[in-house]
C-alpha cells in the first residue's frame, strides 16, 4: 500500500527532531520518573518514523536487527544491573547515605523514597494519550480518504518528498546532518522569543 505523500513528508521532517528529543530525554532521564524508559521509546519512535515515511531500506541500514537481538540477550541475562546502577546513583545523590556507607560513619542513613502520586488529571491524560495512540495507529493501518480540499497539495508534497529522498540516503552521516539541521532549527525557534522579548 503506498504511503500518503504528506505522511512521508512528515516522517522525513520529524525523524531528526524526534531523535534529538529522545537524546535530550536520555541525557536528563534521571531527573524524571521513568525518563530512561521514555527516552528509549522516543528514540525507537524516531527511528521507526522512517518506516512510516515508507523508506524501509533506510530503516534497515539505521537499525540492524542483529544488534537488537544481542542487546535483548544481554538485558535478559543481567536484569538486575540497571537496578543496581539506579540504587548506586540514588545513594550517591544522597550525601548522608553515601558518606555513611563509604566512610563508615557508624550509622546508616536511610535513603528517602518518594511515594507514587496518582491524580485524576494524570490518569485522565494517560487515558487520553492511549486513546489518541490507538486512533492514530488505526488511521495508519487504514488511512482515511484524502479530503478534496487537500488533494491539490498531493503533487506539491510528492515533489518535496522526492527532494528529501535524494538527500536522505540512509547513511549515518546524513542522519547526523539532519540532526544538526533539526538542532539549528530548534535553537532558532527558541531564540526568536528571547531576541524579540
Amino acid at each position: 500500500m503506498p504511503v500518503l505523500p504528506l505522511t512521508a513528508l512528515a516522517g522525513y521532517v520529524l525523524t531528526p527532531l524526534v531523535l534529538l528529543l529522545g537524546a535530550d530525554m536520555l541525557v536528563h532521564g534521571h531527573l524524571t520518573p521513568g525518563g530512561g524508559f521514555q527516552s528509549g521509546v522516543v528514540l525507537a519512535t524516531g527511528v521507526h518514523l522512517l518506516y512510516i515515511a515508507g523508506d524501509l531500506p533506510a530503516l534497515r541500514r539505521l537499525r540492524p536487527l542483529a544488534w537488537c537481538y544481542y542487546a535483548e540477550a544481554l538485558a535478559t541475562a543481567f536484569p538486575d544491573v540497571a537496578g543496581a546502577f539506579a540504587l548506586a546513583a540514588e545513594q550517591m545523590r544522597n550525601g548522608a547515605a553515601y558518606s555513611a556507607q563509604v566512610l563508615g560513619d557508624g550509622g546508616s542513613a536511610v535513603i528517602p523514597v518518594a511515594a507514587p502520586h496518582w491524580t485524576a488529571t494524570g490518569i485522565g491524560l494517560s487515558l487520553l494519550s492511549t486513546g489518541l495512540a490507538v486512533v492514530l495507529a488505526a488511521m495508519a493501518v487504514r488511512p482515511p480518504p484524502v479530503p478534496r480540499v487537500l488533494r491539490p497539495l498531493g503533487p506539491i508534497s510528492r515533489r518535496c518528498i522526492d527532494v528529501l529522498h535524494e538527500v536522505h540516503s540512509g547513511h549515518a552521516g546524513d542522519y547526523v546532518a539532519w540532526l544538526l539541521l533539526g538542532v539549528t532549527v530548534l535553537a532558532a525557534l527558541v531564540a526568536v522569543p528571547v531576541v524579540l522579548g
